[in-house]
């Protein structure tokens, strides 16, 4: 998933990453309207996590969020 869409889906990227990283604050969340490398950093920060782990765990979270919602999403079915 590119970084514009994180930006434009934060509540819900919001939401997982809270989940998972419950140390990240408010202010932390607010760096998702900034740059991806600089949100990876602040997570950084906050887990200990080298810049890689860091990168490769937002990542995967990211990415599943993409397969939530193709496998649960809305079928819409033409009426023919």
């Amino acid at each position: 998933m590119d970084w514009d869409r994180v930006r434009n889906e934060a509540k819900e990227v919001r939401g997982r990453l809270q989940q998972k990283w419950s140390r990240l604050t408010d202010e932390d969340f607010l760096l998702l309207d900034g740059t991806k490398e600089g949100f990876i950093s602040r997570l950084q920060e906050r887990t200990g996590l080298t810049a890689a782990e860091a990168s490769l765990q937002f990542d995967a979270l990211v990415e599943n969020l993409d397969l939530d919602r193709t496998h649960h999403g809305v079928i819409h079915l033409n009426a023919s």
